[in-house]
């Protein structure tokens, strides 16, 4: 995990790392930023924000280059931090006729 470092691509970042699952988050500087979590255990997880590179064979997007693209160059990595999964609790609730539905 500490062999991620700036300069290195995305391409370098998919060989340990995956993307967490939502999509990358553009900047005001037209950078963009992911959430990325570790290939054998999804509770490692690092933030890194790129540089994308321009795409001409498929044109510019609003920005001017791709949302993503394995080429694009890692500017900052955060440290490695573990975030427990968050677990979805369902409550039984009764209604005043004493049905139960969940909530």
């Amino acid at each position: 995990m500490d062999s991620i470092k700036p300069g290195m691509t995305r391409l370098d970042l998919l060989q340990v790392f995956k993307p967490e699952g939502r999509p990358p988050t553009p900047t005001t500087k037209g950078l963009r930023r992911g959430r990325f979590v570790g290939e054998d255990c999804p509770y490692f997880k690092i933030d890194v924000e790129f540089e994308p590179v321009a795409r001409p064979d498929i044109g510019y997007g609003l920005l001017g280059f791709s949302p993503e693209d394995n080429r694009d160059v890692i500017l900052k990595v955060s440290r490695p931090y573990v975030q427990l999964a968050t677990t979805n609790y369902t409550f039984i609730c009764y209604s005043s006729d004493r049905r139960a539905f969940a909530a």
